[in-house]
């Protein structure tokens, strides 16, 4: 039954094994961080909320070319002329 609604749903199931990847990485850039630079609490948070910044700037990127992209889509070509 949850294979049917998947294939309805047309929403992407996660990459995991990327999405782990990921976090892997950042685990092991900030443990060699902490260890090598005796980082503050403070220090860890504010790059911890840049990244966070990065990825919904990010995300805002990919709706605006999503948006774009209809809206090229559903103009007729001689709208404008």
């Amino acid at each position: 039954m949850s294979e049917e609604k998947d294939k309805k749903d047309d929403t992407p199931i996660p990459r995991w094994d990327i999405i782990n990847e990921l976090y892997n990485g950042f685990d092991k850039v900030l443990n060699k961080r902490e260890d090598d630079e005796m980082l503050t609490f403070f220090e860890i948070q504010a790059s911890i909320m840049m990244l966070n910044e990065k990825v919904n700037q990010e995300k805002l990127n990919m709706y605006m070319a999503y948006l774009n992209s209809e809206h090229d889509d559903t103009k007729p070509p001689n709208m404008y002329k």
